[in-house]
């Protein structure tokens, strides 16, 4: 093996150079403790009920119970053994997330420079650049942990393109196979979706250059290598796919069956599947708002008081201040925000002389690629351009937050900067040729900088949407008041414009200094091996201290603000009187749950010494789960938009952006959470306890009208289309009637049945349930579980019998007199035929992998 170590030992202080950054900005991690994420306790609340199961068989659920009255966890936690490469993740054990995230951010991104032949120096600048955008440390405080996981793929991905399209055909391809399976398995196909366009404008740029200079068979080369190496990191990763492919059909995203809104007016959306166009665009970035990529703070920053802004209010009156400081300090027109996305000054002067001055063949897809992100950000601001995508893209419409697009422009504007350098480093006469371009640039820049300074009134709006209009309505009705209005409204500005200088004042300054760097480089005064080490040293201190705004190590008192403990994350409810009332009075009427409680708390007592309260809860609550299946309407904590209740109980309600379409529809026409909720649908969904508020606190009230978990309907009605059969829910006895569609007539074969008879739940498992029935004649059973074809197979007597959905969203089906067991097992082959493909393909792909490594090493390459 010939290795060229000079080289090793200075891509080895490259890799430790990032582990040590990384692990001092998250510090905290290294000592047991875990950001505080908002995502990420919903998360739990969630995947509660899925991860006891997984402790207790150790096999994968695949549904859970525990939200929307049951539904597939494929989008919630699921664990996919197959992909041989999911193994990586386990270095996490070692180094732990989130500098793990951020290391790997780093490493790919200097793997991408590297293929470009980027000097080590310069590679870490961008690594750096890249890495510590605010955009991603945002997501990360929100929790948004799988879209970090994902991004970090996104540079190493387009190396292995770039290697085959330098015609290092197989190497390119392993690389891209093995980045893009990785990035696949982080599950966020959002980020994958953008991954795919950026591809796209490269590939593209690349098909206009080999056809220009008759490069058709390099070309069909290049096609070829990149679909193999596509379809291995698809296949490797096919039981994600797979299954999110078959459920996303049946969620919000998927076909809309109904041809009438919930008020009875007709849907003229026109939309027949995917997300509603205003639920896509409701997070879009206000075109102003685009300034934040240069001084983070051109719209105020976060959302929040003002007041948190000392600085801010220096300014302000005296008489105003206390007003003014509970006022908003983003005046954005997103809804709210954890924060601005901020690339970076000197990023953005760099970006910006090159995309005037560099000769690189991948400048212009770079400058395609930002200018579509930043424009596809706008959304609804810019609506034109996002509906041709929403319209005509495949599967754009499923996707929402537009605002995520910005983080192609948060990897193409740092790639594009480092090209700027490495070509002015190199390049003989490059600063001869372009100094008037580069003057030009940075002047250009900066005077508008000063421009924005000196009259910033003149150019931004400080006030948000809407604001001005909910001022004037006041000052309306309250005439004698638009004076004192008028003067807080001055105030007010006055407070915004200080946060909107002070940050334009910082980046001005670092434009500058990047001005200096970039001009001290083209005199060749002094080396750039001085120079860049200090670039990327001044970015890294810039990056590094806006993003300490949104995750930093401060401790209030002896407690972090920012961190908790790993157990608190573990437990990040507690239990309240009426979580407990409930449980209570399921322990007193079912001695044998408290039989199970106790065996359940002695072994864990064993195992792990005292109980504390919210161990010996954690047990009550997921033994009672285990063992029950009634479920709750809690009226209390933000019906359909929180896990809360989740996490202790089985809801009818909960919070999930992938819900299943029937389900949604179903809330919205018969359990709104304003109030008018239908009682029979609460009853056919075994809706035993309701959770609501009264004047002396929230209480636990018990619904006697509730099923069960089934029930043997005697008349049968049949409905022609899905706005009758949901209509039908109206004024109907669940008791007795059971609403079916017409498709499925070749399944009931009677209009009307025998109710003599009993059906008993002899077993609750999230993805097996077995009854026993006792039956005098022929009858239909409805079963109190939520109807979902893909997966779920029923048995009478252990062989296999359809089921169908019946009251819109339930399963039924008919069943034989006599006694008989009947048997529902969740068994989608999404996931099992897909885990035995995922295994033998990414069992080739390590192969392949580890084939060309060696083969690397035995030869000269690098």
């Amino acid at each position: 093996m010939q290795i060229d170590k000079n080289k090793t030992l200075i891509h080895g202080i490259a890799i430790v150079l990032f582990l040590v950054i990384s692990g001092i900005f998250f510090s905290p991690a290294f000592k047991g403790f875990v950001l505080s994420q908002g995502d990420i306790q919903s998360w739990v609340g969630m995947s509660r009920a899925i991860l006891d199961f997984r402790e207790a068989y150790g096999s994968e659920p695949l549904w859970t119970a525990n939200m929307f009255g049951g539904m597939p966890a494929f989008q919630i936690s699921m664990i996919t053994d197959g992909n041989l490469l999911g193994y990586i993740n386990e270095l996490r054990n070692i180094y732990p997330r989130p500098p793990f995230y951020f290391f790997i951010m780093m490493s790919s991104f200097y793997i991408l420079m590297l293929t470009l032949k980027v000097k080590p120096r310069l590679a870490v600048l961008g690594a750096l650049a890249f890495a510590f955008s605010s955009f991603f440390m945002i997501s990360l405080e929100a929790g948004h942990n799988s879209k970090i996981d994902a991004v970090s793929y996104l540079p190493a991905i387009v190396a292995g393109m770039i290697l085959v399209i330098r015609k290092k055909y197989i190497a390119g391809s392993i690389l891209t196979a093995v980045a893009l399976s990785l990035q696949i398995s982080a599950n966020h196909f959002q980020i994958t979706y953008y991954t795919a366009i950026t591809l796209l404008v490269i590939g593209i740029a690349e098909m206009v250059r080999a056809l220009k200079q008759q490069e058709q068979k390099h070309l069909l080369k290049v096609i070829g290598f990149l679909v193999v190496a596509a379809l291995l990191a698809v296949s490797s990763n096919i039981t994600r796919l797979w299954t999110t492919y078959t459920y996303v059909e049946s969620t919000m995203r998927g076909e809309n069956e109904l041809t009438i809104e919930a008020d009875g007016a007709r849907n003229l959306t026109g939309q027949e599947s995917g997300l509603d166009k205003d639920y896509i665009t409701n997070w879009s970035l206000g075109i102003g708002e685009t300034w934040s990529l240069l001084f983070p703070n051109a719209k105020g920053g976060p959302t929040g008081a003002i007041g948190n802004n000392e600085d801010a209010l220096e300014e302000v009156s005296p008489r105003a201040r206390q007003y003014v400081g509970q006022m908003n300090q983003y005046w954005g027109n997103q809804p709210f925000t954890a924060g601005p996305v901020y690339v970076g000054a000197i990023i953005v002067l760099l970006f910006l002389l090159g995309a005037f001055t560099v000769k690189h063949w991948l400048k212009w897809p770079l400058v395609v690629l930002t200018a579509l992100s930043i424009m596809l950000a706008w959304g609804k601001n810019f609506m034109w351009f996002t509906e041709l995508f929403i319209d005509y893209f495949p599967m754009y419409n499923k996707f929402r937050s537009v605002t995520m697009m910005l983080m192609v422009a948060e990897f193409a504007m740092p790639l594009l900067g480092v090209l700027f350098l490495k070509e002015l480093i190199e390049k003989d006469g490059f600063w001869a040729e372009n100094k008037k371009k580069i003057f030009i640039v940075s002047g250009v820049l900066a005077g508008i900088m000063l421009l924005f300074m000196m009259t910033p009134s003149s150019f931004f709006d400080f006030y948000a949407n809407g604001e001005l209009a909910r001022f004037e309505a006041q000052k309306s009705s309250n005439p004698q008041a638009a004076s004192q209005i008028d003067m807080m409204l001055a105030e007010l500005e006055i407070a915004r414009e200080s946060i909107f200088k002070a940050d334009l004042l910082r980046s001005f300054f670092l434009v500058l200094l990047g001005f200096v760097g970039v001009f001290l480089i083209g005199l060749k005064k002094i080396q750039p091996k001085v120079i860049v080490p200090i670039l990327a040293a001044v970015i890294l201190i810039d990056l590094w201290f806006v993003d300490r705004r949104y995750i930093h190590n401060e401790k209030s008192g002896r407690n972090y603000e920012k961190w908790v403990k790993k157990e608190g994350q573990r437990q990040p409810y507690k239990a309240q009187p009426y979580d407990l009332q409930i449980l209570q009075t399921e322990l007193q009427n079912r001695p044998e749950v408290s039989q199970e409680v106790e065996r359940n708390m002695a072994e864990l007592q064993q195992k792990e010494g005292n109980l504390d309260e919210s161990d010996r809860n954690r047990v009550m609550f997921s033994t009672l789960d285990s063992m029950s299946n009634y479920r709750v309407l809690d009226l209390v904590n933000n019906t359909y938009n929180s896990s809360r209740s989740s996490y202790f109980h089985k809801t009818i309600g909960g919070y999930n952006a992938a819900k299943l379409m029937r389900y949604q529809q179903l809330i919205e026409f018969h359990m709104s959470s304003g109030g008018q909720f239908n009682r029979s649908v609460l009853n056919m969904l075994n809706t035993k306890y309701i959770i609501q508020k009264t004047q002396n606190g929230p209480s636990v009230t018990q619904n006697p009208e509730a099923i069960g978990h089934a029930w043997l309907a005697k008349n049968v009605n049949w409905v022609p289309n899905a706005d009758e059969e949901i209509k039908a829910l109206d004024n109907f006895n669940p008791r007795t009637d059971v609403v079916i569609d017409e498709r499925f007539k070749d399944k009931v074969s009677q209009k009307e049945y025998s109710q003599e008879g009993t059906i008993t739940l002899e077993q609750f498992k999230l993805n097996d349930l077995k009854y026993s029935v006792d039956l005098t004649d022929k009858s239909f059973v409805v079963f109190s579980e939520i109807f979902y074809q893909p997966g779920w197979q029923a048995y009478i007597d252990g062989e296999e019998v359809d089921h169908i959905r019946v009251n819109w969203i339930l399963r039924g089906m008919e069943v034989p007199a006599g006694e008989h067991d009947i048997e529902f097992k969740f068994r989608p082959a999404s996931y099992e035929v897909g885990e035995k493909v995922s295994f033998a393909s990414s069992l080739i792909l390590v192969l392949l992998a580890i084939g060309v490594l060696i083969k690397s090493l035995r030869g000269k390459n690098e």
